[in-house]
This record gives C-alpha cells, structure tokens and sequence, in this order.
C-alpha cells in the first residue's frame, strides 16, 4: 500500500508535534514551580506540610508519591509529609499531629486566629515545657469546636482556653505551666507524675502562679477531696508538694548530724576556726531567709527551717555575749 504524503500533510504534522511539545513543557514548568511553591510553604512549616495543602497548590498526590520514592520527602503520620533535607526539629510529632487537625488551612492563618483552633494541653503540653517523664502521646488538644480526629493517637477535648493561659513553644500554641497541671489534673493523670511535672518546672526556673492556678483548679477541687471550690486549697497543696520533694527528709537529717557535730567543734575552737564559722553561721542564715515565707507555705519550709536553725543555734550562747559586749 503506498501512502503519499503532501507537503501540508507534513506541515500539519509539525504543527502537532510543536503544540504536544510546547503543552508537556508547560506543565512540567508548572509542576516545577508547584513543587516549589509547596517547599516554600513547608519551610514556613518546620518542613512540614499535609497532602491538602499540596493539592491546593497543584501538587498531585501521584507526585507526592514520586517524591517520597525519590527521597526528598518522608511521610509523618497519615496525610503529613516532611522534607528530609530539611533539620530536624526536636517536636516534629506533636508539629505534624497539630497540623492534621486542619490539614487544609496553612498554619499562619491558623496562628492569626482568635482563639486558637487548637491549644496542646495535658502531657504534650507538659512535653513541649520540656518534661521528660510525661510521654506526649496521646497528642492532646483543646479545642473549641466538636471535632474528631481519624488518629488513634490524638486526644482532642472541646475546652475552652482562655487566651492569657496561652503559650507559643516552637510555634504551637501552647497550655501555659498552670492551665497544663490543671488539665492533667482534668484529665486524671497520675497525681505522682503531675507532682513531678510541677517540680521539674520549678527546678528548671519555670514560675507557676499559685494565684492562677487556684482559680484553674477551682472547679476541679470538689472532685479531687477539697471544699466545692476551693482551689485556693487545692493549687496550695501542689505548691507544698513541689518545694519539699521526697529527699528533704534525708537533707534535714544531714543537717541536724551536722548541727550536733558543729556544738562539739565550736567549744574548742581556735580564734581562725571560730573566724571560719562564724563565715559558715552566716551563709546558714542567709539561706534560712531564702526560704519561702512560712505564712504562706507554712507546711513546706518549717522542718528545713528548724533543721538550718539548729545549725545557727550552735553559737546562740556566743551571739547574745557579743550583744552584751556591744551594750
């Protein structure tokens, strides 16, 4: 069969390949610039983004998968992917699990709104404050809205968090110290791990107002065996157990052997040793004073107290014969 082509069949042809070449590269521009778009936003994103954000800027979700089989992303959790060449950062897990909450909406309108979409409470908001001993899962959130997460792993509560108990840590909205030991506390945590969660805070200089958190724990007293509203009770009680840990009984001890020991010494001491510790009665007292005021924690200071006053009380006899001599 003999097949004659004139010269505007071919011209015709030309036409078709140039067009078929012209729309491939087109779209492989706009691929590219898509892709490009989409690491933008995930660096804006602590190298995160989901798979309705990638859709919305025309990135396929066939593209997605050529990508992570290219390496150059790695899926986080369902529809939450990472940038892999991009640092790691300490909380990625709870940054994905707060992203798939909405996985449609960018983070920085979700930042921009009031109140917050999402707050992390309870152990991942103990997590973020930088507790060790508090695992962070369940990801737990507050949330203002009835909303239901496909995830075994996240724990979201319809609560209310007043703006003031709002914290950013690493760019998540975040329970401040006191709204979180109230919520633990809601969430019928372990009064043991909630104990030392408030103690690590104070030990790494973290302030808990004891006047907020008596208002947080108010409604929560009755239920946890103090008067119907009593917070003031309860957020006291919390506060003692943090400033005399377990050890104190062993540190008082110490300093009664201590203050035994120095009653014996100070009766036969030279004039450079009772120079020296006079120096050592003197940083005793000052640290006596550091203590906080025993009309408001009178349970916690006053066995410290006592123990650091027999150890000042070793040149009692001493001190009033100097008064006299001064007289």
């Amino acid at each position: 069969m003999n097949c004659q082509c004139t010269t505007r069949d071919v011209s015709v042809v030309a036409q078709c390949v140039d067009f078929i070449y012209i729309y491939v590269y087109n779209i492989s521009m706009k691929t590219s610039q898509n892709i490009s778009q989409l690491m933008d936003l995930a660096a804006s994103q602590w190298s995160l983004f989901t798979s309705a954000q990638s859709i919305t800027l025309g990135v396929s979700r066939t593209q997605l998968t050529r990508m992570a089989e290219d390496g150059r992303i790695e899926r986080m959790t369902r529809g939450v992917w990472r940038v892999t060449n991009a640092p790691e950062a300490q909380n990625i897990a709870i940054m994905a699990a707060w992203l798939s909450l909405f996985p449609k909406e960018m983070a920085w309108d979700r930042l921009r709104k009031r109140p917050y979409d999402a707050v992390a409470t309870g152990r991942t908001a103990a997590a973020l404050h930088g507790d060790t001993v508090l695992h962070p899962e369940p990801y737990t959130f507050a949330i203002r809205r009835g909303k239901r997460s496909a995830r075994d792993d996240v724990r979201l509560c319809t609560w209310e968090v007043d703006e003031r108990d709002v914290v950013f840590i690493e760019g998540i909205p975040t329970a401040c110290p006191e709204r979180t030991i109230a919520d633990l506390v809601r969430l019928r945590e372990d009064p043991s791990l909630i104990d030392g969660f408030a103690r690590d805070a104070a030990s790494r200089g973290i302030a808990v107002d004891e006047s907020r958190l008596a208002t947080l724990l108010a409604p929560l007293a009755a239920r946890n065996g103090y008067a119907k509203d009593d917070g003031a009770a309860f957020a006291h009680s919390l506060i003692v157990r943090d400033i005399l840990p377990e050890w104190s009984a062993q540190t008082i001890g110490q300093l009664k052997a201590i203050a035994n020991d120095l009653k014996s010494l100070t009766a036969k001491a030279t004039p450079a040793m009772s120079q020296a510790l006079s120096a050592l009665f003197g940083a005793v007292g000052q640290l006596k004073s550091s203590l906080p005021d025993q009309a408001q924690h009178p349970e916690a200071p006053k066995p410290v107290a006592e123990a650091l006053g027999a150890v000042t009380g070793t040149t009692g006899a001493e001190d009033e014969r100097d008064k006299g001599d001064t007289a």
